[in-house]
């Protein structure tokens, strides 16, 4: 680039000491706009981003040095807008959410580095609200929870033979109902209830 006016015109770049590219970008009347790329030492690009007016709108996206995505994000003058996606190095989505400006909202999808589904977690306005479920990698469900402004209500937790190993509810985030745990032959082991926190009954 070259300075008119004390401003900076054009395209911007920088390097590393053995001389490849690190970073470029554009500047017009001395504001960024347009896209800036850097790169890792070996070459690999390691972000591109939209810039308008010297800041982020519209596609971020951050790769691992073997080349495989690693975040995705999209902005909207500076904040975080729309979906966001995180990678594991393999290239595998490790999770998935929106954000509608800088609050989560929406399901939050999160994955095993297998590609299979973890769980699925409800935000409404940056806060936990309705039912998540989340799952065993083998596919069977493990876990449902309700959520109301962000704290459990119910909880309940099966094994991989689909039995219900615990079933609480939470009053003033204070456990009321049973816990259970099972051998494997599908044989009760024990067996605990709450009430206000407390152990009433424990049976084994």
């Amino acid at each position: 680039g070259e300075y008119k006016n004390s401003k900076l015109e054009g395209y911007l770049k920088s390097y590393y000491p053995n001389g490849t590219l690190k970073n470029i970008s554009f500047y017009v009347n001395g504001i960024q706009q347009g896209t800036e790329k850097q790169y890792f030492e070996n070459g690999t690009l390691q972000y591109e981003t939209d810039i308008k007016n010297g800041v982020s709108n519209g596609v971020y996206k951050e790769y691992y040095n073997n080349g495989n995505m690693k975040l995705f994000i999209t902005n909207t003058m500076g904040k975080q807008n729309g979906i966001k996606k995180t990678y594991y190095e393999t290239g595998n989505i490790e999770a998935e959410f929106f954000i509608i400006n800088e609050k989560l909202e929406g399901p939050y999808n999160k994955y095993y580095k297998s590609g299979t589904l973890n769980y699925v977690k409800p935000y409404r306005n940056n806060l936990l609200e309705g039912v998540g479920k989340g799952y065993f990698e083998s596919g069977e469900l493990w876990w449902e929870v309700l959520y109301k402004n962000g704290e459990v209500i119910t909880d309940r937790t099966y094994n991989k033979n689909g039995k219900i190993i615990m079933d609480l509810k939470y009053e003033n985030k204070k456990k009321t109902g049973v816990e259970r745990e099972y051998f494997d032959t599908g044989e009760l082991s024990w067996e605990t209830t709450y009430n206000n926190d407390l152990i009433q009954v424990s049976k084994q």
